[in-house]
């Protein structure tokens, strides 16, 4: 719903930069990502590190929030917005920073809690997005100080979470502990920010954040399928606390089992979904049928790279050494990330230049296309690498009954689809709700058919909810 709303109100230009403020603060919130990836794997010790933590972040915030401020005037004219909008984007870093860190600490002993914030964030974020944005129209503006507020909302709701597991007191071992590996997330961020500096070369390069916007639109469709990775957020915890090639295989599975029909949904409905979010996304229908799909390949990265360094256990000895820590998995890992995203950038900078001249849909078809290609080998070393080869046989089964689930879902929805796209969004949801009920009943009811895994799970779960009723009844 504030997809709908902020894409919906902000032209493509907007958006575009909308996404492009997004790209540069991942660059200014990135020490508190740091110091985050030593709090969730000191937590997981038993260390209580978070008041440590949150002061070095804190202080790193201050320092990148002026920083920000101070070249707000520069960035906002290379994309020729008004200063305040930067200004007001400046608010998020030390909002983000907070939360966090906190988060880093829930990660590794209550990763529920992170969600339960996420929720809260969204309660706030929606109902501010509706009247800044909806009824005092204030566009992007409006979108960025729903999203301050949201933020806020779960920055609050984090910490307090987090002040379950007790702070502990500010220890200058603990942070020069953490100061003197900081180099090791330093390194395994690398190609995030990497991948981040796709997004602000489109703008430089183009010269206009229009392009962003479209492909920005694209990756929102490619959020929904990406939600499904949440049900593996258990994975990197649990394998912190024991080794366990199950849990790997049950995350597959599960991340799978909502991921695929998902995306199978998402390409069949894809123009009726982007007429949603605004008629002149429709253009670039055919860029989903790249997209998604390769969503899923980006999600079974993300719980490779879980396995292999939620295995590892070097850092676990307080003595180790430089070498120690370059020999483990936390570097190899992200070398292998570094190497990738180095080859895609290098591939694809010339190839945005060349297709620019050929089109809008061209251009993103090969932007998404070249994507799914390089991270394709990547996968493959990693899967070798994690000693979890095996698993992919455990999974196939399984894997082939959600997908033919999923045919089956999208031969009905293909059938019941609406035959035209109304402008008007009242209209387009009133079409689409009825078709999403019946694929959802569709996939899940063919799968319940198919698969004793899944009726297994649904009794699971249908006896879960009977105990907690019981409970609150007595």
């Amino acid at each position: 719903l504030f997809t709908l709303i902020i894409t919906r109100r902000l032209t493509p230009d907007d958006l575009g930069v909308w996404r492009y403020i997004g790209s540069l603060l991942v660059y200014f919130v990135m020490p508190s990502g740091l110091v985050g990836y030593w709090t969730t794997r000191m937590t997981a010790k038993g260390k209580h590190v978070l008041s440590t933590s949150l002061t070095l972040s804190s202080l790193s915030a201050i320092a990148t929030t002026a920083m920000f401020i101070a070249l707000s005037s520069t960035l906002s004219e290379q994309v020729n917005t008004p200063h305040l909008v930067f200004v007001v984007a400046a608010a998020e870093i030390p909002l983000i920073s907070i939360y966090m860190i906190s988060e880093a600490a829930l990660t590794a002993r209550m990763p529920e809690r992170v969600y339960y914030s996420l929720i809260i964030q969204e309660l706030i974020k929606l109902p501010t997005a509706i009247v800044l944005v909806l009824f005092l129209r204030l566009g992007l503006l409006g979108a960025l100080l729903a999203a301050v507020a949201g933020f806020a909302s779960r920055a609050l709701a984090s910490f307090f979470f987090a002040s379950k597991l007790g702070f502990g007191r500010p220890s200058w071992s603990m942070a020069f502990q953490i100061l003197r590996r900081i180099w090791l997330p330093l390194y395994s961020g690398l190609p995030n920010l990497l991948g981040e500096l796709q997004f602000i070369a489109v703008v430089l390069i183009l010269g206009s954040s229009e392009v962003l916007g479209y492909a920005s639109a694209v990756l929102l469709i490619g959020s929904i399928v990406a939600l499904s990775g949440n049900l593996s957020s258990g994975l990197y915890p649990q394998l912190l606390h024991s080794q366990s090639t199950t849990a790997v295989e049950i995350a597959l599975k599960m991340v799978l089992m909502v991921a695929i029909p998902s995306a199978v949904g998402g390409m069949v409905l894809s123009e009726h979904i982007l007429n949603l979010l605004r008629p002149d996304y429709k253009e670039v229908t055919p860029v989903l049928l790249i997209a998604l799909p390769g969503t899923i390949i980006y999600l079974i990265n993300n719980i490779l790279d879980a396995t292999l360094t939620g295995q590892e256990r070097a850092d676990f000895d307080e003595s180790v050494n430089f070498r120690t820590l370059v020999k483990s998995k936390l570097f190899f890992v992200p070398t292998i990330n570094i190497i990738q995203s180095v080859v895609y950038v290098a591939i694809l900078m010339p190839l945005l230049v060349y297709f620019s001249r050929l089109g809008l849909v061209a251009l993103l078809s090969v932007w998404f296309l070249t994507q799914v290609l390089v991270l394709v080998p990547s996968i493959y070393y990693k899967l070798r690498l994690s000693g979890y080869s095996s698993v992919l046989w455990h999974v196939a089964s399984p894997v082939s009954r959600y997908l033919l689930s999923s045919i089956i879902m999208g031969g009905v929805i293909s059938v019941i689809k609406p035959s035209v796209t109304p402008t008007e969004i009242s209209l387009g949801v009133a079409q689409l709700i009825p078709v999403l009920v019946v694929g959802i009943l569709t996939y899940f009811g063919s799968l319940y058919a198919i698969d004793i895994e899944f009726r297994t799970l649904v009794r699971l779960i249908w006896s879960n909810i009977n105990t907690a009723i019981k409970s609150v009844h007595d």
